[in-house]
C-alpha cells in the first residue's frame, strides 16, 4: 500500500474497499485480544486478486496483558522509529512516528484505540496521497501528532461526508473522544459502499460511482485476511515489487568502556531482529553489565542485576536473556526482575538456548560443551574433547533443535579452529569446516564464520550438514579477540549487527599510565600510550615498569624505562605472555606463557640477555602471582577448570616441587606476599563475591577478611602496615598489624579514586603515590575533554542483509 500511495492519492471508489478490509482485519485481531500497534501502509499488502493482508504484528500486544516494566512498556507501546544519519544533511526519517497515536507519542500505554488512530491516518494517506503530519524530523512529526489538528482542507471537496466524519472520529487526539471500536468503522464503510447515495442524501458531495460499481469492487476484492506474523510473503500471479534494499545504519552507544572488552560477541540480536543486547563496561575489571536496545528506535536501558555479566544470548522467544559472570550461568527477563542462577561456570566461552528449553554452554576455556535446563539444574556433558583438542566454545543451536554448531581448537591459534556440529541425540560430532571460529548459521541458508578479521559464508545444507560451495568473504573489518570471539550477529529477519575493527582485540586499546597521590593529584607517568593489560609491576627500584602489551592479537612482556620514557620488548614468542613479576633484585622477570599449549611458568633476565626458561612443565594452566621477598618461593594459581585449582607455591631452587598453599572449592587468585614474607593476601569468591583475605605463610594458621562488599587487586604498602585494594574505581586501604601468629585488621577507608582503572593494573610506590593504567576515554574526561567518563562505541547495522549476502556469493565478490 505504501508503494501505491507513492503514486498519488487513491480514488475514493478504490480506497474505501481497501479501508474496509483493513478495518475487518483489525477487528479480527481485536476480537482475539490483540492490538497491532504498528499499523502503516508498509505493513498492508495488496495482492493481485485485490485481497488485503495486514502484516507484521511484531509489536502486537495482548489486550489484557499484565502490567509491564517501564523498559518493556517503552519498547512495545511506541511504534518503531529509526533515524539514519549521513543519508541527507539533516538525516532521513525512516520509521513510523507519523502513525503513532498521541498516547503512544507521550509514552502512555496503548490500547485498541491506538490502532483506530493509525487506521484513520492510513485512510487519510490513501485519499490525499500525503501524510497527516509531515515533518523534517521525528520531533517535528511527533509535535504535530501531539499539538496540531490535521489540515482538513487537504481532503478533496468531493470526499463523501460519511467518510470525512469517519476520519474526524478516528483522528481525535483524546482516546476517550475517538471512535471506540474499529467495528464501527467497518459498519460505516460497509453502509456507504452498499448505498453511496445515502451519503449524498445527507448533503455530501458524494462520488459518482453507482451502487452496482461499489458492490462489484467489494466483491472482487474479497474479505480481509489477517496475517499475524513478524514476516509474511505472498506469491502473486504477477511479479511483485522488488525486495527492500539493504539499509546500512550506524549507531553510537555510550558505555562505561569499550564494547569489545569481553570474550564472545558484545552485540547479540533476538531471533526476530527487533532487540539487541550489548555488554557495556570492562569484563576484566568486573564492571561489565548488559543493556537492552531496540534495533528500530535505538533507545536502550541497563538491565538491573547483570553487573559483571557478559557473553549474552537470547531465548528463542526473545523474552529472556542468558548471560554469564566469571562464576555463574544466569538468565534475566527482558521485562526486568532479579536474574536467576542456573549453574556454575568458570570463565565461560559461549552459550546457546534451544527450542526445547536446553541451554548448551562452554563451562570453561579448557573443556567440551555442557547442557543444562533453562530452569536450572545439574549440567550434563554434550561434547568431549577429542585427542589433541584443547577447547570447545561458541555453540549455536541449528533450527532443528537437535544439532549444535561449535568451534573446536587444537591449538591456541584463534584462526585455526574447526567448525563442528554435534548431534544431541547420538552425541556424535563431525567437522563442517577447517579454519576459522564462531560458526553461525543464518536463516538465509548459509554458514558464517570469522577468520582474520573477516566474516566468510557458504551455502549450508541442513539435511546433510554440509557446505554446498566453497566459502567466500562477505564482511570485512569485523572486530574479534584473542579468545576467538567475534563481534557480530545475524537475526532471522536478515538484520546484521557488528563492530568494526578487524583483529584488534579488547587488549589492544591504547591506554595511558598515570600516577596519583592521596589528594587526587593526577599526573602522567609516561607520554607513551600503549595496550597495557593484565598485571603491571614496578621494578624494585621503581625505575622500570613491566606489563603485557598486545599488538595484532599477540601479547608480549614489555619493559618501560620510566625515566627515559622508552619501552623495550622483552619476549618475542607468537603466543601470549602475561603476568610479569620481578625477582627481588630486579634482575629477572617471571611470567606465564601459552607457547607450549598451556599457560606455563617461564623466567628471563630483565636485560634480555637470556632465552626464556621453562621452569616447571605441566599440562595445566599456571598463572604467576608473586615472588617471596627472599626470592626463594614463587606463588601461582592453577586453573580450576583443569583439575585442582587454587594457590600453589613452587620452591625456586633446583629440583623444587610445587605444593598446595590454598586449594578449596572456591576460586582463589592474585596472591601477594607481605614485605616480610610472613603473610599472603589474596582474592577469593567464597562469600559469593570477590573479597580480600590474608593467611600466614607458609601456614597453617587462621584467615582474616580485609574487604567488605567486594574487593580485588590487593597490594601491600612497602612497610607492610597497610593493605590496598580496589572496589570499583575506588582505592581503599586497611591497616594491618601482626601480633605473633595473629593479624589485626582495621576498618578499610577510602584513599582516592582511580578513574577508568582496569583490573589489577596498578601498583604502589614507596613514596605513597599510586601508578595505574587508565582508559583513554576516562583520561580525557578527567582532563575535561568530554565531560563524560563513558565511551561512544560505534555499532553498525545492515537491515535486509540476506539479499546482499546472496548477491556477494553469487558474484564471488
Amino acid at each position: 500500500l505504501a508503494e501505491r500511495i507513492e503514486r498519488g492519492a487513491i480514488p475514493v471508489e478504490e480506497a474505501l474497499p481497501v479501508a474496509l478490509q483493513i478495518a475487518e482485519a483489525l477487528e479480527a485481531a481485536h476480537d482475539r485480544g490483540i492490538i497491532h500497534r504498528d499499523l502503516k501502509p508498509a505493513n498492508i499488502k495488496l495482492s493481485a486478486s485485490g485481497q488485503v493482508k495486514v502484516l507484521d504484528f511484531g509489536l502486537a500486544k495482548a489486550l489484557e496483558a499484565e502490567p509491564e516494566s517501564p523498559a518493556a512498556a517503552g519498547s512495545l507501546t511506541q511504534s518503531p522509529m529509526l533515524t539514519a544519519g549521513g543519508m541527507t544533511g539533516a538525516g532521513m526519517l525512516l520509521g513510523t512516528a507519523a502513525y503513532m497515536s498521541p498516547e503512544q507519542a507521550r509514552g502512555d500505554t496503548a490500547d485498541r484505540r491506538a490502532d483506530i488512530w493509525a487506521f484513520g491516518v492510513v485512510l487519510w494517506e490513501m485519499l490525499t496521497g500525503k501524510m497527516v503530519y509531515p515533518g523534517r524530523t521525528v520531533s517535528d512529526t511527533l509535535a504535530g501528532v501531539l499539538a496540531r489538528e490535521p489540515e482538513w482542507t487537504a481532503l478533496s471537496a468531493s470526499t463523501p461526508r460519511p467518510v470525512r466524519r469517519l476520519l474526524e472520529r478516528c483522528l481525535q487526539k483524546e482516546a476517550t473522544e475517538r471512535l471506540q471500536a474499529i467495528g464501527e468503522a467497518r459498519i460505516a464503510l460497509r453502509h456507504y459502499l452498499d448505498d453511496p447515495s445515502a451519503g449524498a442524501a445527507e448533503g455530501a458531495d458524494g462520488p459518482t460511482t453507482t451502487p452496482g460499481r461499489s458492490q462489484w469492487l467489494r466483491i472482487a476484492l474479497g474479505g480481509a485476511a489477517l496475517v499475524v506474523a513478524a514476516v509474511a510473503v505472498t506469491w502473486m500471479a504477477k511479479p511483485g515489487p522488488p525486495p527492500p534494499e539493504p539499509l546500512q545504519v550506524e549507531a553510537t552507544v555510550a558505555a562505561a568502556g569499550s564494547l569489545t572488552s569481553q570474550y564472545g560477541s558484545a552485540v547479540v540480536l533476538s531471533s526476530d531482529g527487533r532487540l539487541m543486547t550489548y555488554v557495556s563496561g570492562d569484563v576484566a575489571a568486573a564492571t561489565a553489565a548488559l543493556h537492552l536496545r531496540s534495533t528500530h528506535r535505538f533507545d536502550s536501558e541497563r538491565l538491573s542485576g547483570t553487573e559483571g555479566g557478559y557473553n549474552p544470548f537470547f531465548s528463542p522467544d526473545g523474552r529472556w536473556i542468558g548471560f554469564v559472570t566469571p562464576q555463574e550461568l544466569k538468565k534475566v527477563a527482558i521485562s526486568g526482575g532479579t536474574p536467576l542462577t542456573l549453574c556454575p561456570v568458570n570463565r565461560n566461552r559461549g552459550s546457546t538456548w534451544g527450542p526445547d528449553g536446553t541451554i548448551v554452554f562452554a563451562p570453561n576455556p579448557r573443556s567440551g560443551l555442557m547442557g543444562v535446563a533453562a530452569a536450572g539444574g545439574e549440567p550434563a556433558e554434550v561434547t568431549a574433547l577429542d585427542e589433541g583438542e584443547m577447547s570447545h566454545r561458541w555453540p549455536q543451536f541449528l533450527p532443528d533443535g537437535r544439532h549444535v554448531l561449535y568451534t573446536a581448537y587444537a591449538s591456541t591459534d584463534r584462526d585455526e579452529g574447526h567448525i563442528k556440529v554435534v548431534d544431541l541425540e547420538t552425541g556424535e560430532s563431525r567437522t563442517v569446516h577447517r579454519g576459522g571460529t564462531q560458526g553461525r548459521y543464518a536463516a538465509s541458508g548459509h554458514l558464517l564464520y570469522w577468520r582474520e578479521g573477516t566474516v566468510f559464508a557458504a551455502p549450508f545444507d541442513l539435511g546433510t550438514l554440509e557446505m554446498t560451495a566453497l566459502p567466500a568473504p562477505v564482511l570485512e573489518d569485523v572486530m574479534g579477540n584473542s579468545e576467538g570471539g567475534a563481534h557480530f550477529d545475524v537475526a532471522g529477519d536478515g538484520t546484521l549487527v557488528y563492530l568494526e575493527g578487524g583483529i584488534e582485540s579488547m587488549a589492544e586499546q591504547q591506554r595511558t599510565l598515570f600516577s596519583v597521590d592521596r589528594s587526587g593529584d593526577l599526573a602522567p607517568v609516561s607520554e607513551l600510550k600503549a595496550s597495557y593489560t593484565a598485571l603491571l609491576r614496578l621494578s624494585p627500584d621503581e625505575m622500570h615498569l613491566a606489563a603485557t602489551r598486545f599488538i595484532e592479537g599477540n601479547g608480549d612482556i614489555w619493559l618501560t624505562d620510566l625515566e627515559r620514557d622508552i619501552a623495550t620488548r622483552l619476549t618475542f614468542d607468537e603466543e601470549v605472555d602475561i603476568f610479569p613479576v620481578w625477582s627481588p633484585d630486579g634482575g629477572t622477570l617471571y611470567f606465564s606463557s601459552r607457547r607450549d599449549g598451556y599457560f606455563q611458568i617461564y623466567r628471563k633476565l630483565a636485560d634480555g640477555s637470556s632465552e626464556p626458561e621453562h621452569i616447571y612443565p605441566t599440562e595445566v594452566d599456571q598463572f604467576v602471582n608473586d615472588i617471596s621477598p627472599d626470592g626463594l618461593t614463587l606463588i601461582y594459581e592453577r586453573d580450576p577448570a583443569q583439575g585442582e585449582g587454587g594457590l600453589w607455591v613452587l620452591p625456586l631452587e633446583e629440583g623444587g616441587e610445587p605444593r598446595e598453599f590454598l586449594v578449596t572449592s572456591f576460586d582463589e587468585q592474585f596472591a601477594r606476599f607481605s614485605p616480610d614474607g610472613r603473610w599472603v593476601a589474596y582474592e577469593s569468591d567464597e562469600s559469593g563475591r570477590e573479597e580480600i583475605y590474608v593467611r600466614p605463610f607458609p601456614g597453617p594458621g587462621g584467615k582474616w577478611q580485609v574487604s567488605a562488599g567486594g574487593g580485588r587487586g590487593v597490594r601491600w604498602s612497602s612497610d607492610g602496615t597497610r593493605l590496598f585494594f580496589l572496589k570499583g574505581d575506588q582505592l581503599l586501604e586497611a591497616p594491618v598489624e601482626a601480633e605473633g601468629a595473629a593479624l589485626q585488621v582495621g576498618r578499610a577507608t577510602e584513599v582516592v579514586d582511580l578513574p577508568g582503572i582496569r583490573r589489577q593494573n596498578y601498583d604502589v610506590r614507596a613514596s605513597g603515590r599510586f601508578v595505574f593504567v587508565q582508559e583513554a576515554a576516562s583520561a580525557g574526561a578527567q582532563a575535561g575533554e568530554g565531560g563524560e567518563s563513558g565511551t561512544q562505541n560505534l555499532v553498525r547495522f545492515t537491515f535486509h542483509w540476506f539479499d546482499e549476502l546472496r548477491g556477494l556469493l553469487d558474484t564471488g565478490s
